[in-house]
């Protein structure tokens, strides 16, 4: 797979969040599962979004789209669920406690314990989106519970 990086911020940008390489919905959550459960001992991610939400748009390419967080989480299970989608994705974010968008967790490769990661951290009082490398080294962190 090939990415054109742009470096106008100096953050290397891939042409953008295509969900290429995710698993969707419910029936990709319940896809990466039976893997999980068929020995893959990779750790799982599971993203919520909506179609509407700015802050997922902003996420998808200020972090998910870059090439090193692209290039780290295409080596584990990724799953992206709309719960607008139907009532099976309503009722996956109700379980995982989804109170707004984006949201997303990180199933550790040997707990199998779940960990919601921030996309912001504040500093000086003011929030600031993570960098590419505080956002893969906070989702390494709970992978590896």
């Amino acid at each position: 797979m090939l990415f054109v990086a742009a470096t106008s911020s100096g953050t290397d940008v891939a042409p953008g969040f295509d969900g290429e390489g995710w698993e969707n919905d419910s029936q990709g959550l319940y896809g990466a599962l039976r893997t999980i459960d068929e020995g893959d001992d990779r750790p799982m991610v599971v993203y919520f979004y909506t179609d509407w939400c700015g802050y997922c748009r902003q996420f998808e390419k200020e972090l998910l789209g870059t090439v090193p967080v692209k290039r780290y989480l295409g080596e584990i299970l990724a799953v992206r669920i709309n719960p607008e989608n139907g009532d099976q994705e309503q009722k996956i974010g109700q379980y995982y406690g989804v109170g707004g968008f984006p949201a997303f967790f990180v199933q550790g490769a040997k707990s199998r314990s779940m960990t919601k990661v921030e996309r912001m951290r504040v500093e000086n009082g003011q929030p600031r989106l993570l960098t590419p490398q505080e956002f893969i080294e906070t989702v390494g962190l709970a992978a590896a519970k």
